[in-house]
């Protein structure tokens, strides 16, 4: 008899639930800081955890004389290494850029020596996805954060 009466009652928290779950996924964190971890990589760093299906970014580089490059509107997974992290996984410059045939031959033959110094400025996007299909997930439907980022010393 116990047990009949609790079926509904686990049944009521089910559309109680539903919301804040729903909330969860579609409320986007925001960016609180970029954290250079070494010479070729760096973490983003939000208000609240986020889900690693959900953020994407991009890069794009700006070199001394005011030439920009990226990769051409791709954006790559925003990974953490576990569901409470505040912080993304490192992000290296050669591993966002090492992607076959879209990275041109002569950037290829550099990437190892690649590091945040050899720019004037890298340009950090991220976006929510579009979507979980393999089409679909890597692209943007919501820029959320946008932001040019200065490399090197400035000369006075």
């Amino acid at each position: 008899m116990a047990s009949h009466i609790m079926k509904p009652f686990k049944l009521a928290l089910i559309p109680l639930l539903a919301p804040s779950v729903a909330l969860a996924w579609f409320s986007n964190p925001e960016v609180n800081e970029i954290k250079a971890v070494s010479h070729d990589s760096f973490q983003i760093c939000f208000n609240e955890p986020f889900k690693n299906e959900k953020l994407i970014y991009s890069l794009e580089f700006e070199v001394t004389d005011g030439k920009a490059f990226s990769h051409g509107g791709y954006f790559k997974q925003l990974l953490a290494k576990n569901k409470n992290d505040l912080c993304s996984s490192q992000i290296r410059l050669y591993d966002y850029f090492d992607r076959g045939n879209s990275t041109p031959k002569e950037l290829r033959k550099i990437l190892p020596q690649i590091g945040l110094s050899s720019f004037e400025a890298i340009t950090i996007k991220v976006a929510t996805s579009q979507g979980q299909t393999s089409l679909t997930k890597t692209q943007p439907d919501e820029m959320i954060f946008e932001q040019r980022l200065l490399t090197r010393p400035q000369q006075k």
